[in-house]
């Protein structure tokens, strides 16, 4: 009874499934963090484009099933026109406009060849982030269209 009185008595509140299950959520979406952030950006072509493991709104149009398939490709940089040489066993693709190496950023952001397709589907070239990120869902079709690449992707 004496202990019950005291100040030194500490009382905890009671803790709810709610409380325990967010708790849990909150700490491993911090361990799922720290992991993606040790990854190197150079072998994870979507950590360049997304820092953080939030999960991205939902498109603000309706795209069509190979439009679905198309974006993430495009954002993790593996594409049929990029990556096919892998299945085939042959060199990696060069650009045959500027002799370098085919990747998605070049072809979203460098290539000369597709100058003209870039502002008319309101492609932002400041970063391959900017360009692939979320919200730019119907620019990326657009682009891709416009520039002739549907089947490529």
């Amino acid at each position: 009874m004496k202990a019950a009185n005291s100040p030194d008595t500490k009382i905890y509140p009671h803790v709810t499934y709610d409380d325990v299950i967010h708790a849990l959520k909150t700490k491993l979406y911090t361990l799922w963090q720290n992991q993606w952030e040790k990854q190197s950006n150079q072998n994870n072509k979507l950590r360049q484009i997304k820092p953080i493991t939030k999960k991205w709104p939902d498109p603000p149009v309706k795209l069509t099933r190979h439009e679905e398939i198309m974006i993430p490709r495009l954002r993790i940089g593996r594409t049929r026109i990029t990556h096919s040489y892998l299945m085939r066993r042959e060199l990696k693709p060069r650009c045959e406009t500027c002799n370098c190496e085919l990747t998605v950023n070049h072809i979203f952001l460098e290539c000369p060849t597709y100058n003209n397709a870039r502002p008319k589907a309101n492609i932002n070239t400041s970063s391959l982030k900017d360009a692939v990120g979320p919200g730019q869902e119907k620019n990326i079709v657009n682009f891709i269209k416009m520039a002739n690449l549907t089947t490529n992707i």
